[in-house]
């Protein structure tokens, strides 16, 4: 895992904190279980323009097929047969991350990885 510069000065969020755990679990999970054994999983935190927080979970995985990009973030949408997947936790983050009135999306690199973020105010 990479480490990058620390933020200078305070900063603050005010964010649910139960919900927002919940939603990087679902991104660090799904990386967990759809990228391959040996990828690299990052976990980052960037202040995004405007005061807010940009929460990324970066692999090296292979990325999602090209044109799915935003299927993923509907309900019961999967890419995979595993039993265990049931299609709702990237439906989750979304609901997270605009509940707190930010959004999350996906940088798709298809064949090399993926960038799945949610950014909050």
């Amino acid at each position: 895992m990479r480490h990058g510069p620390l933020p200078v000065g305070r900063a603050t969020a005010r964010l649910d904190s139960g919900w927002i755990e919940r939603a990087l679990s679902h991104l660090l999970a799904n990386a967990a279980v759809h990228a391959c054994p040996t990828s690299a999983v990052e976990l980052r935190v960037i202040a995004a323009g405007g005061g807010g927080w940009r929460f990324e979970v970066a692999d090296d995985g292979g990325g999602i097929p090209a044109g799915h990009e935003e299927a993923v973030f509907e309900p019961f949408y999967r890419l995979s047969r595993l039993r265990e997947c049931a299609g709702l936790g990237l439906a989750v983050v979304r609901g997270v991350a605009e509940a707190h009135g930010g959004s999350a999306g996906i940088t798709n690199r298809p064949g090399l990885g993926v960038t799945f973020w949610l950014q909050v105010p």
